[in-house]
């Protein structure tokens, strides 16, 4: 991967997860999910699919399908627990990610 194209994905996957655990507390059950929204703020990246997933538990967390260049999530419910986000080439979710990193999701 460029040194180009690793900036800007750096930039929207550390923008995105800034969000996690700042909506109100009775958005989601205390104690058992937190909340997630994901952006895409890179103007140079292609549209990816983003999952965000309990690393203890895979398949729990969220797919965030075609995500493109200014789009933002609306809060979505994710396990609280350490979670990884990845986004992929879009409907290839076999493939590497482009990018990984591990957040801790707080409750609420």
């Amino acid at each position: 991967m460029s040194r180009l194209t690793r900036g800007p994905l750096l930039l929207l996957l550390s923008a995105g997860l800034c969000a996690l655990g700042i909506a109100p507390a009775a958005a989601a059950p205390a104690g058992e999910t937190g909340l997630v929204r994901m952006m895409h703020l890179s103007p140079d990246t292609p549209s990816v699919d983003a999952y965000i997933d309990a690393v203890s538990a895979p398949g729990t967390g969220v797919v965030l399908p075609a995500v493109t260049y200014g789009d933002v999530s609306d809060y979505r419910s994710c396990p609280r627990a350490r979670t990884r986000s990845a986004p992929a080439p879009p409907a290839r979710p076999a493939d590497p990610p482009v990018l990984a990193t591990t957040v801790t999701v707080a409750p609420g």
